[in-house]
């Protein structure tokens, strides 16, 4: 199902990037809109509404139309950026006291692995328990798929997001160095014909 896949789920990753982007940008109106409480809340709950509504699909695991799940997922979007918003870029130079704790910044480094893996971990947690999926068992299931997604998204992170990330700014910071000149460019006197 083309709807499962991650491409399909774009604005969940949209509303994240937006509000990466602005917690290292000037301080906006993004900032003036997550600081006001009252004005974050109805739209998060405007949101989460329409998303429990027909407008976004049949309720329980019944597969939506595709209009329906458009309206689902960009709703899902609006309401994790509202309810992010506040924490993050409330003020942006002062760490969280409960989400800047050592604790909570590993399981926030780990957390897109956990997006990535979760199904995985529930496709071995529900033969585990002896149950079909969703038919029961959900504090058991969710604390088990908890434990193995957590586990896949540390080993994922230390293998492959973290070097990369680290790659990545090793590339980038080759970038901006200038570049050595070559031989010639340094100096308008004519290079040797043999090299030195």
């Amino acid at each position: 199902n083309p709807l499962n896949w991650p491409p399909a789920y774009a604005s969940w990753f949209a509303a994240g990037m937006l509000l990466a982007e602005w917690t290292v940008s000037p301080l906006g109106w993004a900032h003036k809109l997550a600081r006001n409480r009252w004005a974050i809340a109805g739209i998060a709950l405007t949101a989460y509404l329409i998303s429990a509504s027909p407008l976004a699909g049949p309720e329980d695991l019944v597969p939506a139309t595709l209009g329906q799940f458009v309206v689902r997922t960009a709703m899902g979007a609006v309401v994790a950026g509202a309810l992010l918003a506040p924490l993050v870029l409330d003020r942006p130079d002062t760490a969280h006291p409960i989400l800047g704790s050592p604790v909570m910044v590993t399981l926030g480094r780990w957390s897109y692995g956990l997006f990535v893996w979760h199904l995985a971990a529930l496709v071995m947690v529900f033969p585990m328990v002896g149950k079909f999926m969703f038919n029961g068992g959900m504090v058991v299931v969710l604390v088990l798929t908890l434990v193995f997604g957590f586990a896949l998204a540390a080993v994922s992170y230390a293998l492959v997001e973290s070097p990369c990330r680290n790659a990545l700014r090793r590339w980038e910071y080759r970038q901006a160095e200038p570049a050595p000149p070559l031989d010639s460019s340094v100096t308008d006197a004519p290079e040797p014909l043999v090299a030195q």
